[in-house]
């Protein structure tokens, strides 16, 4: 009967071990070719739910956006409109990649918002109101809702939202905070849009006003409403979002005494300081999936490290990396899906930038099975206890 209960206990105690270690996530590097070989850098932006990345690769004299699936990068060209740069920033499961090109413009060149389909290549190029300054798209949802901005005047910015499909001149340009003056300065970001259409960003109302977080929710068809986000300090200077999820999780950063912090916004109001590491001296929270694990960048005095957060920690990815790998350091996460794929870019071994993407994997088994040998051996020794108490002193015979 003793040893049963503790062939129960053993076993019982090896399960725990081992649902404890794989609650404990390591992550494989996958390297994103670079176009062409001959030109390493490149970045990843976004990855979608199919594991489909979009972003930023070097090719002679310029930089095109890709799209990378299943090993091989597909490159996706320019606008066709005497510019050579694209820049992938969103893709969403049908794999539709929205973000910048550019086009000639006189004698120079011009940003234009751009969207790409598979099968069709590029199928809207951007420019609202005619203006001619610029436009860049950033994210894309499942419902082919795009969300960008455009310069209306000099460096200022007005979001603006457009859905896959429609004419170019039928985009939404979304509303200004109250008390903006378009004329003297007002500036808008709209950075990403959840699957409800909900929209992430950051405004100003004038030139010299605070620059703070803000939300655009649908009122209606073809209506928004702008309001702020909550400053986590009466001090705040500063405050932008860069992600959304589909419960209406927000994340970004803000800045505090010069020093810029992750932030988490919840959809009750309530906001989370994300903290820095120790040796930090700032980060950035870039996107959150639905199951509420964040990717960024800290910041220190070494150079930049890629983190992810869940579970109220902030861990830097580098310290979580099994196996070879081509990198020297992961220095930035942009993207993560909701199979905990994140994608971003870093510090190439050899030299250059290149983009990577992270698959998460069950816990080394070296460290399962050091964690049994661990348990096995104080089995051992309860055994060798109860039995010396059965049997009483040990005596000679």
């Amino acid at each position: 009967m003793i040893i049963k209960r503790l062939v129960l206990s053993l076993s019982l105690a090896v399960g725990l071990s081992v649902a404890c270690q794989a609650g404990s996530i390591r992550y494989r590097v996958e390297t994103i070719p670079p176009l062409p070989a001959t030109n390493p850098r490149s970045q990843a932006n976004a990855i979608n739910e199919l594991g489909q990345v979009t972003g930023l690769a070097n090719v002679p004299d310029n930089s095109e956006a890709f799209l990378y699936e299943n090993g091989t990068v597909t490159r996706l060209g320019n606008l066709g409109l005497g510019g050579g740069f694209t820049n992938g920033s969103g893709i969403n499961n049908a794999g539709v990649v929205v973000g910048t090109g550019s086009i000639a413009s006189g004698t120079g060149f011009s940003d234009r918002a751009f969207v790409w389909q598979p099968g069709l290549g590029y199928t809207a190029v951007l420019d609202p109101g005619n203006v001619g300054l610029g436009s860049n798209a950033n994210a894309v949802n499942n419902l082919g809702l795009v969300v960008g901005v455009y310069r209306y005047r000099g460096f200022d910015r007005q979001g603006f939202v457009y859905r896959v499909g429609d004419s170019p001149s039928e985009l939404i340009l979304l509303p200004f905070l109250p008390e903006s003056d378009p004329a003297n300065g007002a500036r808008q970001f709209a950075n990403a849009i959840n699957d409800s259409g909900v929209i992430a960003g950051a405004a100003r109302t004038v030139v010299g006003a605070l620059t703070q977080a803000v939300r655009w929710t649908p009122n209606g068809p073809g209506t928004y409403v702008i309001e702020t986000l909550t400053q986590p300090t009466t001090t705040t200077t500063f405050s932008n979002s860069f992600g959304i999820n589909n419960l209406g999780q927000i994340v970004g950063s803000y800045t505090d005494g010069g020093v810029e912090s992750a932030l988490l916004w919840n959809p009750d109001g309530s906001v989370q300081v994300l903290g820095l590491p120790s040796g930090a001296s700032g980060s950035v929270a870039r996107d959150i999936n639905n199951r509420g694990v964040i990717v960024g960048d800290i910041i220190s005095a070494s150079g930049n490290s890629a983190f992810v957060y869940r579970n109220g920690q902030m861990t830097d990815l580098n310290s979580l990396i099994v196996g070879p790998n081509d990198f020297l350091r992961l220095t930035n996460a942009r993207s993560i899906n909701d199979r905990g794929q994140i994608v971003g870019f870093g510090q190439l071994r050899q030299g250059g930038i290149r983009g990577f993407v992270l698959t998460a994997i069950p816990e080394p088994p070296a460290i399962a099975l050091g964690t049994i040998a661990c348990v096995s051996a104080t089995f051992v020794r309860l055994l060798h206890a109860r039995v010396c108490q059965r049997r009483g002193p040990f005596k000679r015979r």
